[in-house]
C-alpha cells in the first residue's frame, strides 16, 4: 500500500466515525420522539488486494473502513404482539367506558335514582291505604307516579342517545382508519423506494410503525412483515393494507346490527377488537340489552299495577281504569283513564266504600314481590355492576400486558442516553485518532516530497 493510499484509509476513517457521530446525535435528538427507534452505524473493513502481481507480492494491510449500512433496532415479533395487545386493550377500554356511562345514568344509589323513585311510588300507595279519601295523599301519589314515569322515560332516552352517539363515533373512527391506512400505504411505498436505492429508511419505518400501532388501537389488526421493509395490515385475515394498496371500510348503520363493510365488495368486515370493535359491541349488544331490560321493567310495572287497579274503584265508585299507559320505557305515563283527576285513583274494592284500601294495599305489597318491576330493576343493577366490574378487571389485566409489551419494545428500540454518550465518546476519539493518522501521513509525504533527494542541488 502506497503512502498516498494511506490518505484514503484516513479519509474513510474520518467519514465513518463522523457518520457514527451523526447517527448518535440523531438518536439523542429523538430520545423523546414518540415511536422513534434507535439506530447504529454498521462498519466493515475494506480489505486489501486479494491477488498479488505476477512478479511481486504485497502484504495485505487493508484499505480502511466502509459504512455498510445503518441498523434500526426494532423487534418485528414485538410489533406484532403490540398491535394485537393495543387493539384488545382499546376495545375493552371502550366497553368499560360505556358501562360506566350506564352506571352513571342509573346513578345508584342516590336520591335521584330509579330505585328511589320506585320506593317512593310504593310508599305513596301505603299512604293512600292509610288515608283512602285524603286528597293530599292522592296528590302525592300522582306526583310520585309522574316522577317515576319521567325517570324511566329519561333513562330510556339516554340509552337511545348513547347508541346514537356511539354510531356517530363509529362513523368518525371509520374515516380515521381509512386515512391511516392510506398513509401507511404511502409510507410503505416510500420505504420500498428508499430501501431499493440503498438509503436509510429508518425514520420512515418509525412513522409507519407508529401509525400501525394507532391503527390497531382503532380497529384491531394483525401485522405481517413484507419485502423491502414494508408491512401488511390485516383485519381477521383480510388485507386492509397490502404493501402500497389499501381497501377502504364503510359503516353500515342502515339496520340492526350495525356492521363494518368493505367498500369494494360490500361484504362484512369482521372487526372484533380496537375501539371500533368495542363500540360495535356496545351498539349491537350492550345498549340494546339494557334498553330491552328497561322496557321489560316498564311494561311489568304497567301490567302489575294495572291488573290490580282495574279491579278497584275510585272515589267516584267507577272501576275498570288503567293506572299506566306504555308501549315501552320511553313512553310510560299516567293513563288517560286517570289524567290529572286524583279521585279516579282506585284504592278500594268495588262496592266496598270510599274508606276501603284493599287495592292500595295490594299494589303497595308489589314492592315485596320477587317477580315485580322493582325486583327486575334490582336484578338489572346487579347484572350491570357485575359486568362493569368484570370488564374493569379484564381491562386492568390487559393494560398491564400492554405495559409489559411496550416496556420490552422500549428496551429493544428506545434510546438510552448513557449508551449514546458512550458511543459518542468512542466515535469522537476514533475521529481524533483518524485525524492524527492523517496528519502523520501528511508529515511523511512532506518529508518524502520536499526533503528527500536534495543532495547535489
Amino acid at each position: 500500500m502506497s503512502d498516498f493510499s494511506s490518505l484514503n484509509v484516513a479519509l474513510s476513517a474520518l467519514y465513518a466515525q463522523r457518520r457514527g457521530l451523526e447517527i448518535t446525535g440523531h438518536n439523542i435528538a429523538n430520545a423523546n420522539t414518540e415511536g422513534y427507534s434507535r439506530q447504529r452505524v454498521d462498519l466493515e473493513a475494506i480489505g486489501g488486494p486479494r491477488t498479488g502481481t505476477f512478479h511481486s507480492k504485497a502484504l495485505n494491510t487493508g484499505n480502511g473502513v466502509n459504512v455498510a449500512g445503518i441498523t434500526r433496532f426494532r423487534d418485528a415479533f414485538l410489533e406484532i404482539r403490540a398491535a394485537i395487545a393495543h387493539g384488545d386493550n382499546a376495545g375493552l377500554s371502550r366497553t368499560d367506558r360505556a358501562l360506566r356511562q350506564i352506571e352513571d345514568m342509573f346513578s345508584e344509589p342516590s336520591d335521584l335514582s330509579l330505585a328511589k323513585g320506585l320506593s317512593e311510588f310504593w310508599s305513596g300507595w301505603d299512604d293512600i291505604a292509610n288515608h283512602p279519601g285524603d286528597p293530599a295523599a292522592r296528590a302525592q301519589l300522582m306526583e310520585r307516579a309522574t316522577t317515576l314515569a319521567k325517570t324511566i322515560n329519561q333513562d330510556a332516552n339516554q340509552l337511545s342517545q348513547f347508541r346514537t352517539d356511539a354510531i356517530s363515533e363509529l362513523s368518525s373512527l371509520t374515516t380515521e382508519v381509512n386515512t391511516m391506512a392510506t398513509n401507511i400505504a404511502q409510507l410503505n411505498d416510500a420505504i420500498r423506494s428508499a430501501t431499493t436505492a440503498g438509503l436509510n429508511a429508518g425514520d420512515l419505518m418509525d412513522q409507519r410503525d407508529l401509525l400501525v400501532t394507532k391503527l390497531a388501537e382503532k380497529v384491531g389488526a394483525t401485522v405481517r412483515q413484507s419485502e423491502y421493509g414494508q408491512v401488511n395490515v390485516f383485519l381477521n385475515g383480510t388485507a386492509l393494507v397490502n404493501d402500497n394498496i389499501t381497501q377502504a371500510l364503510t359503516l353500515d348503520a342502515s339496520g340492526s346490527p350495525v356492521v363494518m363493510r368493505w367498500v369494494g365488495s360490500n361484504s362484512a368486515a369482521a372487526v372484533s377488537s380496537g375501539e371500533i370493535g368495542g363500540l360495535l359491541g356496545v351498539v349491537n349488544t350492550t345498549l340494546p340489552s339494557y334498553s330491552a331490560s328497561l322496557d321489560a321493567i316498564a311494561l311489568k310495572l304497567r301490567d302489575d299495577v294495572n291488573a290490580l287497579h282495574i279491579g278497584g274503584a275510585g272515589l267516584d265508585a267507577v272501576a275498570g281504569r288503567k293506572f299506566f299507559d306504555a308501549t315501552s320505557a320511553a313512553d310510560l305515563a299516567i293513563s288517560t283513564d286517570i289524567g290529572t283527576n286524583t279521585d279516579r285513583i282506585a284504592a278500594g274494592a268495588v262496592g266496598a266504600g270510599t274508606l276501603d284500601s284493599t287495592v292500595a294495599l295490594d299494589i303497595a305489597d308489589l314492592a315485596l314481590s320477587n317477580t315485580s318491576a322493582h325486583a327486575m330493576y334490582r336484578s338489572l343493577i346487579i347484572t350491570l355492576g357485575v359486568e362493569s366490574q368484570s370488564t374493569s378487571r379484564r381491562l386492568d389485566i390487559q393494560t398491564s400486558a400492554v405495559e409489559q409489551i411496550d416496556g420490552s419494545r422500549d428496551a429493544s428500540s428506545g434510546v438510552n442516553a448513557d449508551e449514546e454518550m458512550v458511543a459518542m465518546v468512542q466515535y469522537q476519539h476514533a475521529y481524533e485518532a483518524a485525524a492524527r493518522f492523517l496528519t502523520t501521513i501528511d508529515e511523511m509525504l512532506d518529508v518524502l516530497v520536499n526533503r528527500t533527494g536534495t543532495v547535489g542541488r
